[in-house]
């Protein structure tokens, strides 16, 4: 199940990036020794919810190690039982293609 979409933008170096977290910061330790650096990265999180909805920005030469990377993130999550991490995923896969915001 895919965990993140990108975003539409103008950027001509930077691709926005939405992704479903945890409240651990998984993505913190993934993207640490990685060598992708996440810019202008933002997190909002209902209360009372364990997960996490993260937009961020890559630079483009970054993307395929970027989507390998955010892809681990729902392996560690079921693993720490977070079982509601891929409802999480659907809803975000739902509003990708209910309101085109996907990039083409």
């Amino acid at each position: 199940m895919k965990n993140y979409m990108q975003l539409r933008g103008f950027s001509i170096f930077c691709i926005r990036y939405v992704f479903v977290d945890t409240a651990e910061h998984l993505y913190k330790r993934l993207f640490a020794g990685s060598g992708v650096r996440l810019k202008s990265v933002r997190e909002y999180v209902k209360n009372g919810s364990e997960l996490r909805i993260v937009i961020c920005k890559i630079m483009k030469t970054d993307k395929e190690q970027f989507e390998m990377l955010v892809k681990q993130i729902r392996n560690d999550a079921l693993i720490l039982g977070h079982k509601d991490y891929d409802d999480m995923c659907r809803l975000l896969s739902n509003i990708e293609q209910g309101y085109g915001l996907a990039a083409e």
